[in-house]
């Protein structure tokens, strides 16, 4: 499954998971009573049907369902020079269209409505494009959940869940079986199955083990969930990683390491004193280091996880197989040969791959099912199974996708290793990314499977490609376009390092699969100066489209809003999404991030000796309760437990804790003006005056 259908859950994935139910589900399986259906190897399709246009219609994204779907026709011009996969797809969504011509009226407008309003996730079963295991006939296989309602006025997405339409299908099915068999299509509601009950119960006692085991070590109780032992490891590494860090820091950090909305590093550095230089150093390291870090806490829960699985799906035999027993024995060939490839290439990245995958299956008895896994829904979610076949899958990907970008794909000539691609490149600076970039990305999707952004990893006036990176992962992740466009650094494209993305794209198309359809997005001086005139130029098998991407805007302009802390003129550079009031919060925190890594919400560096007199002149004076609060704290028996370190020696603070209050001096008027003059001339030489926040931003960053 994938594309729009998104993620099926492991039990690790669920935060919200008590260990007490983990315990119940090992014993559910055990004893024999879990029911679900098998997990699909096949290629994920969003099919519907529109009465008004007496025509079947699909979908691979949200943008598709949006614009009412694709037909065959148009089906076929998405995936035209791919080879096997376009006439998987469109021989598919032919059978599906006789099948929905076949129910009656009555039928037809219950499950699909009468514009198409319904979609319904599919899987297309098809040996001439299967993934990993061979195949025994075609299938489009509808899942029992995963899908979605259309408002055919708003075009609003919802969730189409707690429905009948599924099982008025299947019972239709049931009736007239041979209403299923569309030519050599047979059409089939995903099947229920219950795993069979384990001969003993030593393999339950075993997982049950190492689960208290794990517990025991975190001091953590049968009640407490996923989330709670995630967050106690995180937080026990960022104590020792970072001493002495204040509580409120602490809790924003483990907030942003977990991506909770509103956890930003703008405004966890903005709890930080701009003195602790080594403080903010290491909040910064441990949040870019933590996704690696999670994946090492959760590995003794997924590894118990992942062995209970494997001991439950021992006697599961896929349905979409002929001979289970021989199509094992082939999968152990394929991984044997996929292990010696990749060790011979002794690349390093895909070496850490491989043994960690290998330490998932132990040992290749172990490998005792040609499913895919096991699908089935506890307490409203959905979750999976998946035993041995997923790091199998893992390893053969390495070579079949170059998952690393460090393996030529051709590398191995089985059949079937050169899956075609559907994508776009989108080469570019993006210092930083605009709603011009971004429009020319959506409007790639619409004829590929996935935009890859490739990010120039050169440093452009302090907007670093990291920055970048993390504007573009924004974006996709406002607009809910995770896994359809995806931000990469050039040389994440490539098999050696080059200076510039127009190499990388030069040496991806090189390296593509034959019957690949690869989208260049390029701007207007692209065309103009031809630099990717020579794309593709010596591979006749495959087909180079080009998308040009108008000039919305400047980056420059982008660049210059920024300094002059104007986001008014920088939210009009942004995507059509950040215009609505609703979504003002979620542009602000782009500008925060590209603002605070650029340096500009950091204190300037105060230098000339008249400024720094001035300041000394009225340190020691006191204008406000708040300036004398302040100084109390640092005064007598309270300077103890003071937070942080003083900036008052003892007899200062003392002063100015009893010292009288004055009214404001020509003196201190003056030092604010200089330092506001000094601002205006630390960026003005770039991009002019420092202007103030719009009035409704400064309330904004005032309640914040």
């Amino acid at each position: 499954m994938g594309g729009l259908y998104g993620h099926l859950m492991h039990l690790h994935d669920n935060p919200d998971l008590t260990f007490a139910e983990i315990k119940e589900l090992f014993s559910k399986a055990s004893q024999g009573e879990l029911v679900g259906t098998e997990k699909t190897d096949g290629q994920n399709l969003f099919v519907s049907y529109s009465i008004a246009r007496d025509k079947a219609v699909s979908a691979r994204n949200k943008s598709n369902i949006k614009d009412g779907g694709l037909d065959t026709d148009q089906l076929v011009d998405k995936f035209k020079g791919r080879g096997d996969l376009e006439f998987t797809f469109s021989e598919a969504l032919a059978a599906f269209e006789n099948f929905c011509r076949s129910l009656p009226f009555s039928v037809q407008k219950k499950v699909f409505g009468r514009d198409a309003d319904k979609f319904y996730s599919v899987e297309i079963m098809d040996p001439r494009t299967a993934n990993v295991v061979n195949l025994g006939g075609k299938y489009i296989t509808l899942h029992r959940s995963g899908h979605v309602r259309v408002d055919p006025r708003t075009k609003e997405m919802t969730p189409l869940e707690n429905d009948d339409n599924i099982n008025t299908i299947e019972n239709i099915l049931d009736k007239v079986e041979e209403l299923g068999q569309q030519g050599e299509h047979k059409v089939h509601v995903s099947a229920y199955i219950r795993l069979k009950a384990l001969s003993d119960g030593i393999h339950l006692d075993k997982a049950l083990d190492r689960i208290d085991s794990l517990l025991d070590r975190n001091n953590l109780s049968d009640q407490d969930t996923v989330g709670d032992f995630m967050v106690k490891n995180v937080d026990e590494r960022l104590r020792d990683a970072i001493p002495g860090i204040e509580d409120g820091v602490r809790v924003e950090v483990i907030r942003r390491v977990f991506k909770v909305k509103g956890a930003g590093i703008p405004q966890i550095m903005k709890m930080i004193p701009k003195e602790d230089v080594g403080v903010r150093s290491a909040v910064k390291d441990f949040i870019k280091d933590s996704p690696k870090m999670l994946s090492g806490i959760v590995y003794p829960l997924e590894d118990a996880i992942h062995d209970f699985a494997v001991e439950m799906l021992k006697n599961l035999n896929s349905m979409y197989v002929l001979d289970n027993r021989a199509e094992v024995k082939r999968l152990k060939k394929k991984l044997r040969q996929a292990i010696d490839a990749i060790t011979s290439a002794n690349d390093e990245a895909e070496l850490d791959i491989l043994r960690k995958q290998l330490s998932k299956i132990k040992d290749f008895d172990n490998i005792t099912t040609a499913s895919e896994g096991f699908v089935f829904n506890y307490k409203g979610n959905v979750y999976k199974f998946t035993g041995n076949f997923a790091p199998v899958n893992q390893i053969l990907g390495i070579l079949k996708f170059g998952r690393t970008k460090k393996v030529d794909p051709k590398s191995i000539k089985e059949e079937g290793s050169d899956r075609p691609l559907n994508i776009a490149l989108f080469p570019g600076k993006f210092k930083p990314p605009h709603k011009g970039h971004f429009d020319a990305a959506l409007k790639a999707l619409q004829s590929t499977d996935e935009v890859l952004v490739a990010i120039s990893e050169k440093t452009h006036e302090n907007f670093s490609p990291e920055l970048s990176r993390q504007v573009w992962e924004l974006f996709v992740e406002h607009h809910g376009l995770q896994g359809d466009i995806i931000p990469l650094f050039h040389n994440e494209l490539m098999t050696t390092d080059v200076p510039s993305p127009i190499q990388a794209v030069y040496e991806y198309i090189n390296n593509a699969p034959a019957n690949s359809r690869i989208v260049l997005v390029i701007g207007e001086d692209d065309v103009k100066d031809g630099r990717y005139n020579n794309a593709g130029k010596d591979r006749d098998d495959i087909v180079i489209d080009q998308v040009v991407a108008g000039r919305f805007a400047r980056a420059t302009d982008v660049r210059n809003s920024v300094r002059e802390d104007d986001f008014e003129t920088f939210l009009k550079m942004m995507p059509d999404i950040y215009q609505d009031k609703k979504r003002h919060d979620d542009a602000m925190e782009i500008f925060s991030l590209l603002r605070s890594n650029i340096g500009l919400d950091e204190a300037l560096t105060i230098e000339g000796k008249e400024i720094q007199e001035l300041i000394l002149q009225c340190v020691n004076e006191v204008y406000s309760s708040t300036q004398r609060r302040w100084a109390c704290a640092q005064a007598g028996d309270s300077r103890k437990d003071f937070k942080g370190e003083p900036s008052l020696s003892a007899a200062e603070a003392e002063e100015m804790c009893t010292g009288p209050m004055k009214k404001a001096k020509k003196e201190v008027r003056i030092v604010k003006r200089k330092l506001k003059e000094i601002s205006g001339m630390a960026i003005g030489s770039a991009a002019g005056h420092s202007g103030k926040a719009p009035k409704k931003v400064r309330r904004r960053r005032k309640n914040a």
